[in-house]
C-alpha cells in the first residue's frame, strides 16, 4: 500500500527541465510550461528561463555590457536585503555595463526596466526607461526609487564614494508600447 502510494507521488511530481547547468539556473515545471499556452500570462520562472538563454546567446563582447537580471533581484531590492544583492553583484562590473535588463513583477504586473548607465561615473548621461504593456499604469514612483537606491548602495558599496543617481542625473522614462487592457 505505501509503495503504491508513493508510486502514485512520483508520478504526479511534474517533470523538471533545468537550464543551464551550473551554478545558475532556472527549473521549469509542467506548471510553468502549461503558463506558455494562448490566453496564459508569463511567470517569473519562463521569463527568468528566456533572460538565462538570451544572455548564453549574445555574443561574448555583448553578454559582457548587457546585464539581464531577473525579478527575484527585485524582490531583493524592495526588501533592502543590500548584503545579499552586493554579494551577488559583485561578480559584475555592473558600473562599466552598457545596460541592466531588469525583469520586475509586482502584484501579478510584470515590467521590465532597464537601466542605461554606461559612463555615468564619468559623467556621461543615462537613463532608466520603463517598458510597460499595462493600459493606464504608470510605474510607480516606488520603482524608480529602489532602482536608484539600489544603484546609489552598490556604488557606494563598490568605490567607497557617492554617485547622484537622481532624477537630473539619472532620468526616467516611460517607452511607449502596444498597450492591453489586462
Amino acid at each position: 500500500m505505501q509503495r503504491q502510494v508513493l508510486c502514485q507521488q512520483q508520478q504526479m511530481r511534474p517533470p523538471t527541465l533545468t537550464y543551464p547547468s551550473g551554478r545558475i539556473s532556472v527549473s521549469i515545471t509542467k506548471m510553468d510550461y502549461e503558463m506558455l499556452s494562448p490566453g496564459r500570462w508569463l511567470n517569473d520562472n519562463i521569463v527568468e528561463f528566456y533572460g538565462l538563454w538570451l544572455r548564453d546567446r549574445l555574443d561574448k563582447s555583448l553578454r559582457d555590457h548587457v546585464g539581464i537580471w531577473s525579478s527575484f533581484v527585485y524582490a531583493q531590492i524592495c526588501q533592502q536585503r543590500w548584503n545579499i544583492l552586493h554579494r551577488s553583484a559583485r561578480r559584475t562590473d555592473l558600473f562599466n555595463m552598457s545596460a541592466l535588463l531588469l525583469h520586475i513583477c509586482t502584484r501579478k504586473h510584470c515590467l521590465l526596466a532597464i537601466v542605461r548607465h554606461s559612463g555615468v561615473n564619468q559623467g556621461k548621461s543615462g537613463g532608466i526607461y520603463v517598458v510597460d504593456s499595462k493600459k493606464n499604469v504608470a510605474p510607480g514612483v516606488e520603482i524608480i526609487h529602489s532602482i536608484r537606491e539600489f544603484l546609489s548602495r552598490q556604488y557606494q558599496s563598490r568605490f567607497k564614494a557617492e554617485l547622484d543617481f537622481s532624477e537630473s542625473h539619472l532620468p526616467a522614462t516611460v517607452v511607449q508600447t502596444p498597450q492591453r487592457d489586462t
